[in-house]
């Protein structure tokens, strides 16, 4: 066995803007000074199903996205202004797809990610039956390690 350092250059945290992704953002933030790595924030937008909407409301459901990834673009960059230090290297997107967790493992292979810092909502009983969880998908297929981080169970950041 060989012993061989670790080398994280790309952290990637998606935030969907509920207190657990920023609660894992902490913990992003904190391995990407550390490591001095690149922090992506990542907010998979879902797409709308066209094939479920007449098709006289195409336009006005066009517009409807194009408003909701504006809006998602300006909520992210409000993320990295008031929640992540200036001088980290840092770099965000807003993509859309029908899976979160597909959107997540897709950036990761074409960014280069060294690992994923993801919250766990603990969904438990029949909403994690109907929903499943995004956490656990990601995990399944990520090309790189995972960290985990269950809200309000024993921390290792201090928060500020």
């Amino acid at each position: 066995m060989s012993d061989k350092s670790i080398n994280i250059t790309n952290i990637l945290c998606p935030i969907d803007f509920s207190e657990y992704s920023f609660h894992a953002l902490n913990y992003a933030k904190t391995l990407s000074q550390q490591f001095k790595s690149t922090l992506h924030l990542l907010h998979i937008l879902p797409t709308l199903p066209f094939s479920q909407v007449p098709y006289h409301y195409h336009d006005d459901i066009l517009d409807l996205e194009e408003k909701a990834l504006l809006t998602a673009k300006e909520e992210l960059l409000k993320v990295l202004k008031e929640k992540v230090p200036s001088e980290l290297n840092s770099k965000w997107d807003v993509i859309k797809d029908d899976a979160p967790f597909s959107g997540i493992i897709e950036y990761s292979k074409n960014n280069n990610i060294d690992l994923i810092v993801m919250a766990t909502h603990g969904y438990s009983g029949f909403k994690h039956a109907i929903f499943g969880s995004t956490t656990e998908r990601v995990i399944r297929q990520s090309p790189c390690p995972i960290l985990t981080v269950k809200h309000n169970e024993h921390d290792f950041v201090k928060n500020k």
